[in-house]
């Protein structure tokens, strides 16, 4: 334990000497804060220690904590989620639905709905896993919109990622002037036997 207590790390933005918690990251990093603004932003939490020398060890990397801690001090600036790389705005939106942080839970969903025109696919895979149909339905629009111009990647889409008949039936269309041979290098597998059998 000696070498784990050699690599923590203290937050310095959550080192409050008032602290009744101390929380530590999956990359060793301490957070000092108050159970009180835990409380006031959810029920869901792992369970506090009866001392405040314990450490409450969680899952999250301390970039993700980070920003979950800087929703429950809201005290400006804000940390901007428009400016946050998808990969990272998943993994906030995981840790914030877990601990329900039904706010921030809502601006990342905002967030990740901008995203569906440029990221779509792991958008829409991030939507099916928490069961949001408003942003898969977003996903879904912008591929639609866009088949006439990516029309194999529009029918990739909604056979692999979707698996909507409908929607491969819709943007079907769109790829009847493709060169057979073209049609064999863009649809690889199932997808190439689906379209010539359509």
């Amino acid at each position: 334990m000696s070498n784990d207590n050699e690599k923590l790390k203290l937050h310095p933005q959550f080192a409050y000497e008032t602290a009744d918690l101390c929380i530590r990251s999956s990359d060793n990093v301490i957070f000092k804060i108050h159970q009180k603004n835990i409380d006031t932003h959810t029920t869901v939490f792992p369970p506090f220690p009866s001392s405040k020398d314990d450490v409450v060890e969680l899952s999250e990397r301390a970039e993700v904590l980070q920003v979950l801690f800087k929703y429950i001090y809201p005290t400006p600036p804000l940390p901007d989620l428009g400016d946050i790389a998808f990969p990272l705005l998943e993994e906030i939106s995981i840790a914030a639905d877990k601990y329900q942080f039904t706010s921030l839970s809502v601006i990342c969903d905002v967030h990740m709905g901008v995203l569906a025109t440029t990221k779509t696919t792991p958008v829409l895979r991030y939507a099916l896993l928490r069961r949001n149909m408003g942003i898969a339905k977003l996903c879904d629009k912008h591929i639609e919109s866009n088949a006439k111009i990516d029309p194999a990647e529009a029918l990739r889409y909604a056979i692999l990622e979707r698996q909507d008949e409908d929607m491969a039936d819709r943007i079907g269309v769109y790829t009847i002037g493709i060169p057979i041979g073209t049609a064999a290098n863009l649809f690889t597998g199932d997808l190439f036997r689906r379209w010539v059998t359509s």
